[in-house]
């Protein structure tokens, strides 16, 4: 069972749709995490596409967050470190998505958010556990990279 195609010219419900041209590593970590994918078998290698897919979140969140746009704190007051992903892409989400008409993009994008992170640092991963965080992960990008207007 493979989630991409070896020879990455047909898009895969894995694959970020938007384009990431300009953004260098997170483009390499996904073509990474596509390749290390196909081939993990065991619990070390799943752990590992978890680890990927942190990674990516993290350079994803120090692309788009600016602390004097979104703030240095997230609402409970804590300051917000240089690899904090989930609360600079809280932030970010809760500026770029302002307003009542917007309450349900942010609460996926939330639940996309933690889903993601939540995953990749599970010690007993297994297969699904590693295509959950994968899925979790492109459609984080792909939330954020639409909102960017990456399309």
């Amino acid at each position: 069972f493979e989630i991409f195609d070896n020879d990455n010219v047909s898009p895969s419900m894995a694959s970020p749709i938007v384009e990431l041209d300009d953004w260098e590593r997170i483009k390499r970590t996904v073509i990474k995490i596509k390749q290390e994918s196909n081939v993990a078998k065991n619990e070390e290698d799943f752990q590992q596409i978890g680890l990927l897919c942190r990674e990516v979140i993290i350079s994803l969140a120090q692309i788009i967050y600016n602390p004097e746009i979104h703030g240095a704190v997230d609402e409970k007051g804590t300051e917000i470190g240089e690899t904090d992903a989930v609360r600079m892409i809280g932030n970010y989400i809760k500026v770029r998505l302002a307003g009542s008409s917007n309450e349900e993009l942010r609460i996926y994008a939330k639940a996309t958010n933690k889903l993601a992170n939540l995953l990749t640092h599970k010690r007993d991963a297994k297969k699904q556990d590693m295509l959950l965080s994968v899925s979790a992960t492109m459609a984080l990008i792909n939330f954020i990279g639409i909102l960017e207007e990456k399309i």
